[in-house]
C-alpha cells in the first residue's frame, strides 16, 4: 500500500494485553473532506500518533502526534489520548516488539561463539583441542621415529668399527709428512683418575699383569711396582688392546716399544702424531717422516717389521725410558727434539744401521750393558747435546762404524786409544769438546778416515804423531 508503515499498535480493548498490526495510511487532512471508509481515522490517528514509525526515523523511533492538533481535538479525542499516556508502560514493550518483529523480518541473527556453558561455542572448543592433540602426536611420532633411526645407524657403525682389522685400514700418511689425517690417541692411565685402565672405582689401584714375561728385567720390575711410569702405562695400552692375543710375541714387543716411547716423549705434544695408539692401525701405519726415497721402507713387506723410525723435529720431549729399543729397526732419527737426561741402557744394536740423536739436551753417559753389540751400526750422530763422559768405543762393540759424529759434547779429558779399532770410520768429529793431552798414534790406523774434525778443544798439545802419515784418504782436518 503505498504511503503506509507496518507499525505495532495498541488493541482498542483496555483489558487485553495483544496488540496488532495497523496499517496506518496518509492523510490529507483537508477541512471539510473526509473519506467515509476512514470517518474514525482522526481517532485512531490519536490514540497511536506516538507509535507511529515514519521513513525518516531510525528503527524503534517513535513519532508523537503534534500537540497542538490534539488540544484542538472533541472531547472524546482527549480521553483517548489519556488512556493512551496511561499506557506509557506499555509502550516500551511495544517499541522491542517493533525491533524483535524487525530482526525477525530481516533474518538478523548473532553469530555463535565459544561458550562456556556448551552448546556451539563448547563444540568448537573440543574440536580446537582435538585438533592440538592430534598435532602434538604426530610430532611425538616422528621425534620417536627420528631417534630410533638415529640410534640404529650408530649401532651399526659401531659394530661395523669394532670388527675391523688393523691392516683393513688404508692409510698413507704414514711416511708422507703432508698428510693431514690425524688420528687421536686413546686416553692414557691418570694417577689421579679412579675410573682410568689400571685403577678400580673404589680408587685402589689394580696393577695389571705384564702382557710378556720376556720382557727386560728392569722394565718387569716398573710395571709391577710404578704405575706412575711409563713402562706400566704402555703395558696397560697393551693390555687393552683387542687385536693383541691374535700378535706374534714379536709384533706384541714392537708395539709395546712404540706405545712405551709415545709415552715417555709427550706423545700428546708431538707436532704430527698421526695414527699413533690407535688399535684399529697397524703400527707400520703410525706417522713416521720417512722419504719416500729413503734407503728402507718404513716396515718390511713381508710381515711388518718395523725397519724406520724417524721423528726428527717433531717436538719430543722427556727422557728416554727403559725398554724403547726395537729389535728389527735399522734406521732411528730422533734429533731436533726437547728429549733430555741421560740415554737408555741399551742392550745391543740388533740390525740398527744408523742412530741419529742430534741436537738434543740429553747428558750423562751413554750406557751399554756388558756384552751388548752393535755389530751392524754404520752411522752413530749424537752431535749437540751435553753427554760428559769418558768416551771409549772399541771395535769389538762398534765393528762395521763409518760415521760417528760426537761434537759439540762435554766429552773429555782425552782421546782415547780404543778408537784406533774402528778401521772402517770415514768421518770422525771429536770438535768443541773437552778433549786434552796429546793425540793418541793409534788414530793413525783409521786407514779409511776421510775426514777428520778436532776442532775447539783447547786442551789439545803436542806434534802431530808421525802415523797420521798412514792416513792416505784424509782429505780434511
Amino acid at each position: 500500500m503505498p504511503g503506509a508503515y507496518p507499525v505495532r499498535g495498541i488493541d482498542a480493548t483496555d483489558d487485553d494485553e495483544e496488540f496488532s498490526v495497523l496499517w496506518i495510511s496518509e492523510m490529507q487532512h483537508n477541512e471539510g473532506q473526509q473519506n467515509p471508509e476512514t470517518a474514525q481515522a482522526p481517532a485512531l490517528r490519536a490514540v497511536h500518533s506516538s507509535y507511529l514509525l515514519t521513513p525518516s526515523m531510525e528503527l524503534g523511533e517513535v513519532v508523537d502526534s503534534d500537540e497542538e492538533e490534539d488540544d484542538q481535538e472533541s472531547p472524546e479525542l482527549n480521553n483517548s489520548m489519556r488512556q493512551s499516556m496511561n499506557r506509557s508502560s506499555r509502550r516500551a514493550s511495544s517499541r522491542r516488539l517493533v525491533m524483535e518483529d524487525l530482526e525477525e523480518a530481516l533474518e538478523v541473527k548473532p553469530v555463535p561463539g565459544p561458550s562456556e556453558n556448551g552448546g556451539h561455542g563448547s563444540d568448537y572448543a573440543k574440536e580446537r583441542k582435538k585438533a592440538v592433540a592430534s598435532w602434538i602426536v604426530l610430532l611425538l611420532c616422528f621425534g620417536v621415529a627420528f631417534v630410533v633411526t638415529i640410534g640404529l645407524a650408530t649401532g651399526l657403525s659401531n659394530k661395523e668399527d669394532s670388527t675391523m682389522k688393523p691392516t683393513d685400514v688404508d692409510n698413507t700418511s704414514s711416511s708422507n709428512p703432508g698428510s693431514s689425517i690425524t688420528a687421536t690417541p686413546p686416553p692414557l692411565p691418570s694417577e689421579s683418575s679412579n675410573t682410568s685402565p689400571g685403577n678400580s672405582t673404589q680408587g685402589e689401584m689394580v696393577l695389571y699383569p705384564p702382557f710378556g714375561e720376556d720382557l727386560d728385567a728392569d722394565v718387569l720390575r716398573l710395571i709391577r711396582e710404578d704405575p706412575s711410569s711409563p713402562q706400566y702405562k704402555a703395558n696397560v695400552w697393551m693390555m687393552e688392546d683387542p687385536y693383541r692375543e691374535s700378535y706374534p710375541p714379536w709384533k706384541q714387543l714392537q708395539r709395546f716399544s712404540l706405545a712405551l716411547r709415545y709415552i715417555g716423549f709427550d706423545g700428546d705434544n708431538w707436532f704430527r702424531n698421526d695414527n699413533w695408539m690407535n688399535y684399529d692401525i697397524d703400527e707400520c701405519r703410525w706417522f713416521n717422516k720417512n722419504p719416500e726415497n729413503a734407503t728402507y721402507p718404513v716396515c718390511d713387506d713381508d710381515d711388518g717389521h718395523l725397519l724406520v723410525l724417524n721423528l726428527t723435529a717433531n717436538n719430543l720431549n722427556g727422557t728416554s725410558p727403559q725398554g724403547i729399543h726395537v729389535p728389527s729397526l735399522r734406521m732411528l732419527d730422533l734429533s731436533h727434539n726437547g728429549i733430555h737426561g741421560p740415554q737408555a741402557v741399551a742392550n745391543g744394536g740388533g740390525d740398527m744401521e744408523v742412530y741419529i740423536l742430534s741436537n738434543n739436551s740429553m747428558t750423562g753417559a751413554s750406557r751399554t750393558k756388558a756384552g751388548a753389540q752393535f755389530s751392524k751400526l754404520r752411522v752413530l750422530k749424537m752431535d749437540g747435546n751435553n753427554f760428559n763422559f769418558d768416551l771409549k768405543l772399541p771395535g769389538s762393540i762398534f765393528p762395521a762404524l763409518e760415521v760417528l759424529n760426537l761434537t759439540g759434547n762435554s766429552f773429555g779429558p782425552t782421546i782415547h786409544p780404543l778408537f784406533g779399532q774402528n778401521t772402517n770410520l770415514r768421518y770422525l768429529g771429536l770438535g768443541h769438546n773437552f778433549f786434552g793431552g796429546t793425540l793418541p798414534t793409534e788414530l793413525g790406523l783409521l786407514t779409511a778416515l776421510e775426514e777428520l774434525d778436532l776442532s775447539g778443544n783447547v786442551g789439545l798439545t803436542g806434534l802431530v804423531p808421525e802415523s797420521f802419515g798412514s792416513l792416505v784418504n784424509l782429505t780434511k782436518v
